[in-house]
């Protein structure tokens, strides 16, 4: 998180793949990865790829909706989004 707090997210990202490389079943090591790719980085397809895999491991929690239904915003993908965003 200090990566991200100093605005450096290439480290972050790289920082989560070593650390994933030792645990590879963190789901918040993928989330977060997930958010930075997406968000910071403006690449949610990549991001896409790193949540649904922390869903697919730890299931629909809200804060990882939360992170795909960004994503999916993020990729002109609204209408799945606000299913996981919960709007209506």
């Amino acid at each position: 998180m200090l990566h991200h707090f100093d605005g450096d997210f290439d480290k972050e990202i790289n920082a989560y793949e070593q650390m994933l490389a030792v645990k590879p079943d963190d789901i918040l090591f993928l989330n977060n990865m997930a958010w930075t790719l997406s968000e910071e980085l403006k690449r949610p397809q990549e991001g896409l790829k790193w949540i649904n895999k922390a869903i697919e491991r730890g299931g629909a929690h809200p804060a990882f909706l939360d992170t795909r239904g960004v994503s999916r915003t993020r990729l002109g993908r609204r209408h799945a989004a606000r299913t996981e965003l919960g709007a209506r």
